[in-house]
């Protein structure tokens, strides 16, 4: 693709004092527009969580908590039992990027969810996640695990939702 001279005339030796020039795009490299956030309609929201069958409690509280908090699924996945604040109504994650602990606010329908999981699994010790396998020995749930989840969902209702795309739902 080229470039604009004037595009890079005006950036080359520019002051921070100065304002900067306008310049126009240079040829064949079209404007990108801003994408607007994929809405999930109601009726496929509702399909979607009624395919959770397997695992229903864990599956179902998984799926409101990535849709309500907006974590990312490393993050909603290494939550441990300390990490749940009840009262406040939110879940204490390490963040990918700082990796500080933050607080993120999840639903009162997700928290709902989460307190039927934990009744029907047991709490897990200190050091484990709460998000874990239901095999004889459980273990935590890996990332690729919460992933297929929803891709069966997905396959019995005929759509292409995944766990990134779960952050970023508006609902519509």
């Amino acid at each position: 693709m080229p470039e604009s001279r004037a595009r890079r005339a005006a950036l080359a030796h520019r002051s921070p004092i100065e304002t900067r020039a306008v310049h126009r795009r240079a040829r064949l490299r079209p404007k990108v527009p801003a994408r607007q956030p994929r809405a999930l309609p109601e009726g496929q929201w509702d399909e979607l969580f009624a395919q959770m069958r397997c695992g229903r409690d864990r599956d179902r509280a998984l799926l409101s908590c990535y849709v309500s908090s907006s974590a990312r699924a490393s993050e909603l996945l290494g939550v441990g039992p300390g990490d749940i604040d009840w009262t406040k109504g939110q879940l204490w994650v390490i963040s990918k990027s700082t990796r500080a602990r933050q607080p993120v606010p999840v639903s009162p329908e997700a928290l709902a969810y989460l307190a039927a999981y934990l009744d029907e699994a047991g709490l897990p010790p200190d050091v484990m996640p709460v998000w874990r396998t239901r095999r004889v020995d459980p273990r935590p749930l890996t990332y690729w695990a919460a992933r297929r989840i929803i891709q069966r969902a997905d396959e019995a209702i005929g759509t292409n939702w995944t766990l990134h795309d779960l952050r970023h739902i508006v609902s519509a």
